[in-house]
């Protein structure tokens, strides 16, 4: 059953646009983008069919809501057998008002060759507050409040958390032979929580979520007593299988805690997702839905984080 169901991966459509005999593609300098950048990507046709093909070689921007959608094109062609050059294009991002995913496609006019890639763009804006919430890297500070009843986003330093280095890419084949890596196997990411609705993401890993991980350590929650669900679970490679996170949330006696373990603190002005993902994490401590209902103790968090 498995093996038809890998062979109907391999002969479905979507497998056959990134992987045929001709295959638009584009070079492009990073997935996640402010509003006040440009995108711009060039062109190529790798054409190994067996022939010549003639034909008008087209592009769009389109966001997961439609409110985005631009169009262009990159003339008719003559692409040769190999990899061929098809000119290059740049999309202006300033008219995006808010945090979405976009669709760049690539394709050739009237046939079935086509290709598609996602990219995040993000409203450039400074870090903001909200005056019902504390953001802090402190443990000290933040129990501090939570006793007093506050809303907190703890963001401690990386550097400063028991846990395991954050790595983008999966663990590489046998943490037998290989015990020194982390061992992480990508996200599962409750794409539903209302803490990311201001952050687009699916359940799965993907590019936005690159610059985050690779500066984050990964909570271990089997040291809690009680079993705790995270928002963003780092999967753990099979030998090991611990319950991991990188966001969390909890009750903590009066008060209300998010845990993010990913930096959302250092060189904002440089990293968009960082910045985004502060934001929406603050709006939703900020408002009426934040009520988490897993409890932790001062204590277990102190021994959750602490080296």
């Amino acid at each position: 059953m498995l093996s038809g169901i890998v062979k109907d991966w391999f002969l479905s459509t979507d497998f056959s646009k990134f992987c045929g005999p001709v295959v638009p593609l584009i070079r492009l300098e990073k997935a996640a983008y402010s509003n006040n950048e440009h995108f711009n990507a060039a062109a190529e046709i790798a054409n190994y069919s067996d022939r010549q093909i003639n034909g008008e070689v087209l592009w769009s921007a389109i966001s997961s809501d439609k409110h985005f959608n631009l169009r262009g094109s990159l003339g008719r062609q003559s692409i040769a057998i190999g990899n061929a050059s098809a000119g290059s294009f740049s999309i202006d991002l300033s008219k995006i008002d808010r945090a979405c995913e976009l669709q760049i496609t690539v394709s050739i006019a009237n046939t079935g060759y086509t290709n598609h890639w996602k990219i995040w763009v993000y409203p450039d804006k400074k870090p903001e507050s909200f005056s019902n919430v504390i953001f802090t890297t402190s443990i000290d500070s933040a129990l501090s409040y939570l006793q007093a009843g506050r809303k907190v986003l703890l963001n401690p330093d990386t550097a400063n958390v028991k846990g395991i280095d954050g790595r983008f890419a999966p663990v590489f084949w046998s943490p037998v032979h290989f015990p020194d890596q982390p061992g992480s196997m990508g996200l599962l990411i409750d794409k539903k929580s209302n803490a990311l609705a201001d952050f687009p993401t699916d359940f799965y890993t993907d590019w936005q979520w690159w610059d985050l991980v690779t500066r984050s350590r990964s909570l271990i929650l089997d040291k809690l007593g009680t079993p705790a669900t995270p928002i963003v679970r780092v999967i753990d490679n099979f030998f090991r299988n611990r319950n991991l996170a990188t966001l969390v949330e909890f009750k903590v006696g009066s008060g209300s805690l998010i845990i993010c373990t990913m930096d959302l603190h250092s060189q904002l002005t440089e990293r968009a997702a960082a910045r985004q993902l502060r934001y929406s994490l603050l709006h939703y401590a900020a408002g009426n839905t934040f009520r988490p209902v897993q409890e932790i103790s001062a204590g277990d968090l102190r021994r959750l984080l602490d080296n």
